[in-house]
């Protein structure tokens, strides 16, 4: 899931910010493509999982980190998470492909995912979109390479941790503790989080049908309500938003 086209995306004026208002289709589009060829276009590339952004279309940047979607056969079954950058006015947003938590992951990845995304937040990154395919109390064994809102919650205050961090050195603090760990801390040395994370919208996406009929609602609705209950408790700022078909992102 690392093919990215250079052409016959769509009219990146639509890019300049999502504060602006980005079309869904708009960022689904350019999304989707980060995921899948178009058979449509000739001009692709491949994108490194560095620290630089590749241009992909005119004033459109991309950069790719890779995350763990589980394993496959006993072996970690490797995806991407997209920076998607607009370098006129540097806004951007944070695609996932499928993911796993890092508490169950061999291989975690999201972490460091975390840690690039702290210092753009809120200013130049308001908007991760990112699975959440479960609802609660689905067993870690059965998570199949996704996240449940517990899971997302978790990943959603490691991100405020980072970010909280980033703010402090960029206080010029934090810098009496050598070099900085990247593992996730103990929840009794967690840091102030509250409202780290205003400004933020998390879109929830990737929910499996509610194949048993279990809920009234929509599972979409179902599972982002689940997920803003947990982040509301943590007091942590973040707006989640499930996505509906056709939406129009301001």
């Amino acid at each position: 899931c690392n093919r990215i086209l250079r052409r016959d995306m769509a009219s990146t004026s639509q890019l300049g910010g999502l504060r602006r208002g980005w079309s869904f289709i708009t960022l689904v589009t350019v999304s989707l493509i980060l995921l899948q060829p178009d058979p449509r276009v000739t001009h692709a590339c491949r994108l490194p999982p560095d620290e630089k952004y590749t241009s992909v279309a005119p004033d459109i940047s991309v950069r790719m980190m890779p995350i763990s979607h589980g394993q496959s056969d006993g072996e970690p079954y490797p995806c991407s998470a997209y920076f998607i950058r607009h370098d006129v006015t540097l806004q951007e947003f944070l695609f996932f492909g499928d993911v796993e938590p890092d508490s169950v992951s061999s291989v975690p990845h999201n972490q460091e995912i975390w840690r690039v995304a702290a210092p753009k937040i809120p200013q130049t990154l308001s908007a991760i979109f990112i699975e959440c395919s479960w609802p609660r109390g689905r067993a870690d064994d059965l998570l199949y390479g996704h996240l449940s809102p517990e899971h997302l919650a978790a990943e959603l205050t490691a991100l405020a941790v980072e970010v909280v961090s980033s703010r402090q050195r960029a206080r010029g603090q934090g810098h009496s503790n050598g070099a900085r760990k990247k593992k996730r801390r103990n929840a009794e040395s967690l840091p102030d989080l509250r409202d780290s994370l205003t400004g933020l919208r998390v879109f929830v996406i990737h929910c499996k049908d509610d194949l048993k009929g279990t809920f009234e609602d929509p599972i979409h609705q179902v599972i982002a309500s689940q997920v803003r209950e947990l982040v509301d408790a943590k007091k942590l700022g973040a707006e989640i938003i499930a996505v509906e078909q056709g939406m129009h992102i301001g």
